[in-house]
């Protein structure tokens, strides 16, 4: 009986070791992790504008590609 007690008592202290080195090795890799990504940030400048001024930035590498696989275009009309 005295074995079965020192197992669960080892394994006990282990899961409690692990689970407050887990808290403290997660701690400091989320604290490097929002250091870097606050210095990546703050070197990001988007271009000063006027006030009221307006720009469209347009995608023209999208286009519509259609096969005959595709189908065809079937209008539809919807019913009250």
């Amino acid at each position: 009986m005295g074995v079965l007690l020192k197992v669960i008592l080892i394994f006990t202290l282990i899961y409690y070791l692990f689970r407050f080195l887990g808290r403290m090795l997660f701690g400091f890799a989320a604290q490097k992790v929002k250091n870097n990504y606050s210095s990546n940030s703050s070197s990001y400048q988007e271009p000063e504008r006027k006030e009221g001024d307006v720009s469209v930035s347009v995608n023209s590498d999208k286009q519509k590609h259609f096969t005959k696989k595709d189908g065809d275009y079937v209008e539809y009309e919807e019913v009250e």
